[in-house]
């Protein structure tokens, strides 16, 4: 069997489960994608399919696109769109082993070593500290703390000042200088403490939330590994 009829069959054995549940018109769309299949005009059958996808996501349609952009040896698209439908269901059928295997061995062999792609990466975990807004966060609020102290220590020695002061004049105009230079200390004190804090927790946030359930396909060319982590 050819690899265009291997691929007819197992679309073939989709459609026909495919059609009870399906929205007309994303049906009537998902037909004429069979049609342009059959006759090996791949490239009008995925237009098809991706019209029939965006009415309805069902995963017969999504398996139908991977089909037909693994016929069209755009693998790299493939292989996602094979991991999301497999992800719809609770088993590794037969008919989907095969087309996956003949995925895998059409990438580059650096490529066939790998999971299967799942998508961009937060643009967060790729930008260096300097560039990330919770570490700038950080910094300012650090610097503000600092601020801050030495404006508390400096109202405290101008306190001092005002204790030791001559004069009535000299005694008020230090005691002013030393509650706003307090005030001040306060303001910078707590605006930092609170930056700092809100950097340090966004860091943690982020981290934790990084990590979440993935799926793996692999294969050396005899055998294909499915492999889900939580």
């Amino acid at each position: 069997m050819t690899r265009l009829a291997a691929s007819l069959v197992v679309v073939a054995c989709a459609a026909s489960a495919a059609y009870a549940d399906m929205d007309v018109a994303a049906r009537k769309g998902y037909l004429a994608g069979n049609q342009h299949f059959a006759a090996g005009r791949f490239s009008d059958a995925l237009t098809e399919y991706k019209a029939a996808y965006k009415i309805d996501p069902d995963p017969d349609i999504l398996f139908a696109i991977a089909q037909t952009e693994r016929n069209l040896g755009q693998c790299h698209l493939a292989l996602p769109h094979f991991r999301e439908y497999l992800a719809s269901r609770t088993d590794f059928p037969l008919e989907v082993q095969g087309p996956i295997a003949d995925c895998w061995r059409q990438l580059p062999p650096p490529e066939a070593n790998k999971p299967c792609p799942s998508g961009p990466t937060p643009t967060e975990v790729g930008l260096p500290w300097y560039k990330n807004p919770a570490s700038g966060a950080v910094i300012v609020g650090t610097v503000g703390v600092a601020v801050g102290v030495g404006f508390l220590f400096r109202s405290s020695s101008t306190r001092d000042q005002a204790d030791s002061a001559q004069y009535s004049d000299d005694f008020d105009r230090l005691l002013d200088d030393a509650t706003g230079q307090r005030r001040i200390g306060v303001t910078f004190l707590v605006t930092g403490a609170l930056l700092a804090g809100g950097g340090v927790a966004y860091h943690y946030w982020t981290k934790s939330r990084s990590s979440s359930p993935t799926t793996a396909l692999a294969t050396d060319g005899r055998s294909i590994l499915f492999a889900r982590s939580f």
